[in-house]
């Protein structure tokens, strides 16, 4: 059996939105808070972070200003369980995973 790691979420770099996405250390619970978009979205597949401010502000947070105005890059897309990519990793995945094989998904907290 082989894997392939691929981290996944807002973290504290640029490109992850200089912001970390929520855990709770106590319970293990967690809002998935996905990367930013940095290309034009089609019209009607938008994702705006304000569509998280009620699940950050269970945990007593509010989302940082930057993130308002932007839509989230969903890859992975745990909505429809759709996950794609391009380039170097597309090639791993194509070259290295096959039937009963994981893709696993981790953040950076």
């Amino acid at each position: 059996m082989n894997a392939l790691l691929c981290r996944v979420g807002a973290d504290q770099s640029l490109n992850g939105g200089s912001w970390n996405g929520l855990v709770d250390s106590k319970t293990g619970k967690f809002v998935h808070v996905a990367i930013p978009e940095g290309r034009q979205v089609h019209t009607g597949l938008e994702k705006p972070y304000g569509a998280l401010a009620p699940l950050i502000s269970d945990y007593g947070r509010d989302l940082p200003h930057h993130l308002h105005p932007r839509h989230m890059h969903l890859d992975p897309d745990f909505d429809y369980l759709a996950y794609g990519d391009q380039g170097e990793r597309a090639k791993q995945l194509r070259a290295n995973l096959g039937a009963g094989d994981l893709l696993v998904f981790y953040a950076i907290r």
